[in-house]
């Protein structure tokens, strides 16, 4: 299973980005409790979760990440 969130599910967003980043949170932690899940059931799944940084669209115009 493969899964794509953001870099804003583990670092301080910038302005205006507060329910964008708490909704990639979310998942992000979703994603590991999961994983931890099927490690404990010994389920042979593998869950990768990918945190790209800002890309180049409009959404992120001006954007800019404190850490």
């Amino acid at each position: 299973m493969a899964v794509v969130s953001s870099m804003a599910a583990i670092a301080s967003g910038g302005i205006n980005f507060g329910t964008y980043g708490a909704s990639k949170g979310a998942l992000f932690h979703y994603i590991s409790s999961l994983r931890q899940e099927y490690k404990k059931d010994k389920k042979n799944i593998t869950v990768s979760l990918a945190c790209p940084y800002a890309i180049n669209t409009g959404m992120f115009h001006g954007f800019k990440m404190v850490i």
